[in-house]
């Protein structure tokens, strides 16, 4: 799986078109083709060990739609400190309501992407909306809830990693009786309210670019599945993600808010950006050669391992693009010649 970014855009850099007609198509049919075809994949098909000799101290029973059953290794952590709402147990029968809903991310992604172009169609003939109290403060409480659970969801990764290594981090999940499955949870709700950040730009008539909102509906159905799924690697994916929004939405509260921002930020955001595309392709090999070459155990299947490959390098692609596009000097026009 993967993990949501939207671009660093820089106030002064603005798309001189809207978006080609072959973007607008490219982006149909890879979303009629990516949410079709995960209707297919409405529970796990792989059957997961239930023993793991580095975190088998824990287990929790798995549900799936179809109704079978299996135990799945998990953290042994334990928070010093718990808030009210992050203490709350997750049973089989709530992975189970998870397994069998999780498509409801269809729905939503289809009247988010035809939803936006009427949107723009309404805002055609007239005067753009300020908002800015609005998109500031839309900014700063995603970008709080981004620091927040980076917080919380890096303390039990940390732990994770320091006891029994990376490949524990990455191929294990988190108790999902704790704040960091809290976290977890509030991630994939948070990838739906996120496209209100698509409705802000064209209530302002500002340019909605073809990575922004393919992005949205792109990561959002992904994130949906990992859940449902419950795989692991989504949980360093998660955290990555965490901590780039933990920068970027502060970053856009403040520039909403008229601050001025230096330019260079903007353009390490994206790079931040573009490492987590990188590293996600590391981490999704890391557990194809785990699973699929040593044949050691990893909480993930085969069909989310593609989704991941095709988000982080398709995305990859897309931020380098748009990095190159914002940011990379324009040759010099050639001096002319004197007599």
């Amino acid at each position: 799986m993967a993990v949501e970014v939207q671009p660093a855009m820089d106030p002064t850099f603005e798309s001189k078109k809207r978006g080609s007609r072959s973007h607008r198509i490219y982006s149909s049919a890879v979303l009629l083709v990516v949410l079709v075809g995960s209707v297919y994949f409405k529970e796990v098909k792989e059957f997961v060990k239930s023993f793991d000799p580095f975190l088998g101290q824990r287990l929790v029973m798995y549900q799936g739609e179809g109704g079978q059953k299996w135990l799945v290794p998990h953290s042994n952590y334990n928070y010093t400190y718990k808030a009210y709402f992050e203490d709350f147990v997750w049973n089989e029968s709530a992975f189970a309501f998870i397994n069998k809903y999780w498509l409801i991310c269809l729905p939503i992604g289809y009247l988010y992407y035809f939803g936006i172009h009427r949107l723009e169609a309404f805002m055609k003939n007239r005067e753009p909306m300020k908002l800015q109290t609005t998109l500031v403060l839309w900014n700063l409480f995603l970008g709080l809830f981004s620091i927040a659970g980076f917080v919380r969801v890096v303390e039990e990764y940390y732990y994770v990693v320091s006891n029994f290594g990376f490949y524990n981090a990455i191929c294990n999940i988190f108790s999902p009786n704790g704040p960091a499955f809290f976290w977890s949870v509030m991630f994939t709700v948070s990838k739906v309210l996120e496209l209100g950040d698509t409705v802000f730009l064209v209530l302002r008539k500002k340019p909605v670019i073809f990575l922004h909102s393919f992005h949205h509906m792109f990561v959002m159905v992904i994130v949906f599945h990992a859940v449902a799924e419950m795989g692991a690697p989504a949980i360093t994916f998660m955290l990555m993600n965490y901590f780039a929004h933990s920068i970027m939405y502060p970053y856009y509260a403040a520039m909403a808010a008229g601050i001025r921002v230096p330019r260079p930020l903007a353009k390490c955001i994206t790079v931040i950006q573009i490492t987590q595309m990188f590293l996600g392709v590391m981490v999704t090999t890391f557990t194809v050669y785990k699973r699929d070459i040593q044949g050691e155990y990893c909480q993930t299947t085969r069909f989310s391992t593609l989704l991941s490959y095709t988000t982080y390098v398709a995305f990859g692609w897309l931020f380098v693009q748009f990095f190159l596009k914002a940011y990379a000097k324009k040759p010099r026009t050639a001096e002319k010649k004197h007599d």
